[in-house]
C-alpha cells in the first residue's frame, strides 16, 4: 500500500504516528509525510525565517530517517485553513503519491490548525479522485481511506483502533530527536518530545495490551473501509 500522514506542524507525524509509519514500511508499504505549516511560530524568541528553515531541515531529516517521502507546504503556523489553496496543494500531493491510506488529525480538534488540516485533507482526498479537477494531473483511481491520528490528551476523541509499535520505539525516538531545537511541550507536562512520546505510547499500550501503541479512529467518508484491515 501507499500511506501518507498529513499533519499541521513539523514533528507531529513522528509524534502521533511515527511508529505506525515504520510498521507500514517494514511490511513493504511506501510511506510519505505532508506537513502543512512551517513551524515558524513554534519559538517566540526566534527569527521567523530562520526558524522556518530550521524546522524544515529537522523535518526532512526525520522523514529521511523513516524512509518517508516528504512534502512541505510551508504555510504559517496558526493560520492554516481548509480553503481552496490548501485543498489544491494537498490534491497535488495526493495525485503525485497516490495514497491508499491517509493518517491525519481529527476533524473538529480543539487545536485550530489541526482541525483545518484534517478538513482540508479529507476534502482533498475526495477531490483528488475527481478527473475534472486539475485535469493536467491524473486523478486517483478512488479516494483513500482516512484515519485520525492521536493528539494531545483531551483535544481529540479516544481511539478505537491501536497499532502495536513496541518494536518501533527506537526508530520513533530517533525521528523525534531530529527536532533538537523544538522547545519543551509544556502543555503536556513533559520535558521534551521523547518523554511525551513515551508517556503517550505507554498509555495507549496499556489500553491495547502491549508495551507501546499508537491510537487511531476511522474517519467516515464516501468510501467506507469495508472488511479490509488497513492499519498494520
Amino acid at each position: 500500500m501507499r500511506v501518507i500522514a498529513v499533519v499541521a506542524h513539523p514533528h507531529e507525524a513522528e509524534l502521533y504516528c511515527g511508529g505506525t509509519l515504520a510498521r507500514y514500511l517494514t511490511a513493504g508499504d511506501s510511506i510519505a509525510i505532508a506537513c502543512v505549516t512551517s513551524g515558524n511560530l513554534s519559538d517566540p524568541e526566534a527569527d521567523l525565517e530562520i526558524l522556518e528553515e530550521t524546522r524544515r531541515t529537522e523535518a526532512e531529516k526525520a522523514a529521511a530517517l523513516l524512509s518517508a517521502r516528504f512534502h512541505w507546504l510551508g504555510q504559517s503556523d496558526h493560520f492554516a485553513t481548509a480553503d481552496a489553496v490548501t485543498v489544491m496543494q494537498l490534491v497535488a500531493v495526493f495525485r503525485e503519491f497516490q495514497p491508499d491510506v491517509v493518517l491525519t488529525h481529527a476533524p473538529g480538534a480543539l487545536t485550530p490548525d489541526h482541525d483545518a488540516v484534517a478538513q482540508a485533507a479529507v476534502r482533498a482526498g475526495q477531490d483528488a479522485a475527481q478527473p475534472g479537477i486539475e485535469p493536467d494531473m491524473p486523478a486517483l483511481g478512488q479516494a483513500p481511506i482516512f484515519f485520525t491520528m492521536d493528539g494531545p490528551p483531551g483535544t481529540v476523541p479516544e481511539p478505537t483502533e491501536f497499532v502495536d509499535i513496541t518494536a518501533q520505539g527506537d526508530i520513533k525516538r530517533q525521528a523525534l530527536e531530529c527536532y533538537a531545537t523544538l522547545p519543551a511541550m509544556r502543555a503536556t507536562g513533559a520535558e521534551n518530545l521523547v518523554e511525551t512520546m513515551r508517556v503517550m505510547a505507554r498509555y495507549r499500550g496499556m489500553q491495547a495490551g502491549v508495551e507501546f501503541a499508537e491510537g487511531f479512529r476511522p474517519i467516515a467518508t464516501a468510501r467506507p473501509p469495508g472488511a479490509r484491515h488497513w492499519l498494520p
